[in-house]
């Protein structure tokens, strides 16, 4: 049994709810193997750069990021259309790539969301995309207001945004289990998404970017993962040679980034790449979801396009929430980029 976990960080580290998860199905399936495309601090649409690497197929993947997602959309006035194209956009992405692999819906909130009564755009979109496409979903929101009557108890939450203690780590891993047994053992094509929109997402990864300006790669990594970037640097440019519209661009963040510049055909969008839990020496893998500027969105067009990426000279930067702007001064700022995601006019159809 094989397992891809697409989350946030409760989904990360291995020895809370995952662990009791995977306990749980080793009853019922022997060998578990778990495969971790989980990110933290940043939005969902972040996840399908590491997603794009996987080389196996899995027999089931977990899908976690209401809570990442609330945080960063829920603010905004359009929260319930845009988790919808989010969801559209990442939930076409898996389909596409592991055809017939069901999907399991974890449901996590924060403190700030543990009452059911609090509005949360991004839980109402979840839900009606998930009813809508027929999917059963693990609803942990709404178990934990059922189960404690209304009232948070002291002992589900390690902070406002984490599930790291015994009990709640032990309660979510066995019952999303239980859900995972239920999708596994139905005879219907139980939560396999194949309702694929006619707007194809597709990764540009940084290998592809330095075979086209004849640079080396370069390899970053901590304890979760590994990444491979370009460097933009000052003075210098890339060139990238894109199939569509860019809607994300993938960085792994430190103290050291500048703000860089995106020129798509002649127009110019300056974006702040610096994470907000950038540490000395550490970097933040995260993205900046240009699908998420309504102006440079609306300047969209179809087909094939030619971009560079360069440090910005002077101007102002668009800040994403969780990134923040580099000083003015350049000198050895650089952007580490990983990959980028262009959105694509497709004929595709449902298999």
């Amino acid at each position: 049994m094989r397992v891809l976990m697409v989350g946030g960080s409760n989904s990360i580290t291995k020895d809370r709810y995952i662990l009791h998860f995977a306990n749980k199905l080793t009853e019922e399936y022997g060998e578990v193997e778990i495969l971790n495309c989980s990110v933290g601090a940043t939005t969902s649409i972040t996840s399908l750069a590491l997603v794009d690497l996987v080389t196996v197929r899995p027999d089931l993947i977990v899908f976690e990021f209401s809570l990442n997602d609330s945080g960063h959309l829920n603010h905004r006035p359009n929260a319930y259309e845009k988790k919808w194209q989010m969801m559209e956009m990442v939930f076409d992405f898996m389909g596409r790539k592991f055809v017939g692999v069901p999907v399991l819906p974890l449901i996590l909130a924060s403190s700030d969301f543990f009452d059911m009564r609090v509005p949360n755009s991004v839980y109402d979109a979840e839900r009606d995309f998930y009813r809508f496409h027929g999917m059963i979903c693990h609803d942990m929101r709404f178990e934990l207001f059922e189960m404690f009557r209304g009232s948070l108890p002291e002992f589900i939450y390690s902070d406002k945004a984490h599930f790291h203690r015994g009990f709640a780590s032990s309660l979510i891993g066995r019952t999303l289990a239980q859900a995972a047994q239920r999708v596994l053992s139905s005879q219907k094509k139980t939560n396999v998404y194949s309702c694929y929109a006619n707007r194809t997402t597709r990764l540009t990864h940084a290998h592809e970017i330095a075979v086209r300006n004849e640079i080396s790669v370069g390899r970053v990594a901590n304890r979760h993962l590994q990444l491979d970037t370009v460097e933009v640097r000052s003075r210098s440019s890339i060139i990238i040679d894109a199939p569509a519209w860019p809607v994300c661009l993938y960085i792994a963040s430190d103290g050291n980034h500048g703000n860089l510049s995106l020129d798509v055909d002649g127009l110019r969008l300056d974006v702040a790449t610096i994470h907000q839990d950038c540490q000395e020496g550490r970097f933040v893998f995260t993205s900046i979801p240009l699908l998420l500027n309504e102006r440079f969105m609306a300047l969209r067009r179809d087909g094939p396009l030619q971009m560079k990426l360069s440090m910005q000279d002077g101007g102002d930067a668009w800040a994403f929430d969780c990134m923040e702007k580099g000083p003015d001064t350049g000198g050895a700022r650089r952007v580490q980029l990983a990959a980028i995601a262009t959105l694509e006019t497709s004929s595709y159809l449902p298999l």
